[in-house]
């Protein structure tokens, strides 16, 4: 998978543990939840999904199939949502 980073269009602010994305071309809001934020703030510095999974397994009580598979989903959910890019 090539490197992955936010689209050059969203911007992003926090509030508290959960954060707005916003599509400033289109106007959509993209809500995340604390988990979304973590992984959202990860992919913006430039973390892989494999380190991102390292974090989420060093963070939080999942096991690792579940983490892998719930992370592989969000991805792909903010790629079809064209929040986040493959470089």
């Amino acid at each position: 998978m090539r490197p992955l980073k936010p689209a050059p269009d969203i911007e992003w602010q926090v509030f508290e543990e959960e954060s707005l994305l916003i599509n400033v071309r289109s106007g959509v809001f993209f809500r995340l939840n604390r988990v979304g934020t973590f992984i959202w703030r990860l992919l913006s510095e430039g973390a892989t999904p494999a380190a991102i999974l390292e974090e989420l397994l060093s963070h939080f009580a999942v096991e690792r199939p579940e983490a892998a598979a719930d992370l592989d989903r969000f991805i792909a959910s903010l790629l079809d949502e064209g929040l986040l890019i493959q470089e």
